[in-house]
C-alpha cells in the first residue's frame, strides 16, 4: 500500500473512535439527564416511546457535529498558524524561545488530518440526511452540519491553494513526509 493510503488509514483511527464513542455517549447521557426510559439488552438500544428515540438521537447528533467541527477547527488551526510551509518568523521565533517546535506540523501530516475530519464529517451528514429522510433526526441539524462542513471545506481549499502556491515558488513539496 502506498505511504498516502497508510498515512490516511493511521490518521483516521482516533477520529472513528472519538465520533463512534460521541454518538453512543450522546444517546446514554440524553435518555439520562432527560428522564427518558433507555434500555440495553442484546448489544441494542431501545427506546420506550419514538419521540424519546428522536429526542435523544437529536442530542446526540448534536453532540456529534461539535465534535466534528472541533476536530476538523483544531486540524485548521494547525493548518494556518504551525504549517511548517508558512509559519510567519515571528511566531516561529518565539515557538523556538519557549521549546515548542514540536508544535510545528509538515504539510504530510496536516493535509492528512484534515481530509480524514473532513470525509468523516461528510460520511456524518450523509447519515444526517438519511435520519432526517426517515424522520429520525430534526432536518436543521443537517443543514446547520452541512453548512458548517461547507465552510471547514472552503478554509482547508483555500489552505491547500496558499500551499500550492508555495510550492511552485520551489518549496518542499506536500507528499514528502518527514521522517
Amino acid at each position: 500500500m502506498s505511504a498516502f493510503i497508510l498515512k490516511l488509514l493511521d490518521e483516521a483511527i482516533v477520529p472513528a473512535v472519538l465520533l463512534f464513542a460521541t454518538k453512543i455517549a450522546g444517546l446514554v447521557l440524553a435518555a439520562r439527564f432527560l428522564g427518558v426510559p433507555l434500555y440495553v439488552s442484546d448489544k441494542v438500544i431501545y427506546f420506550s416511546h419514538y419521540r424519546d428515540l428522536v429526542l435523544a438521537n437529536n442530542i446526540s447528533n448534536i453532540l456529534l457535529g461539535l465534535v466534528i467541527l472541533l476536530g476538523t477547527s483544531v486540524v485548521l488551526v494547525r493548518l494556518y498558524y504551525f504549517h511548517d510551509s508558512h509559519v510567519h518568523p515571528f511566531f516561529l521565533t518565539k515557538l523556538l524561545e519557549s521549546d515548542l517546535e514540536f508544535a510545528i506540523s509538515t504539510s504530510f501530516e496536516l493535509f492528512h488530518q484534515v481530509t480524514v475530519w473532513l470525509s468523516l464529517g461528510f460520511f456524518t451528514v450523509a447519515s444526517f440526511f438519511v435520519q432526517s429522510v426517515f424522520g429520525l433526526t430534526s432536518p436543521y441539524i443537517l443543514f446547520a452540519s452541512l453548512f458548517g462542513l461547507i465552510f471547514l471545506t472552503v478554509l482547508a481549499v483555500l489552505d491547500f491553494e496558499r500551499e500550492v502556491k508555495i510550492e511552485s515558488k520551489g518549496r518542499p513539496s506536500f507528499f514528502i513526509s518527514k521522517n
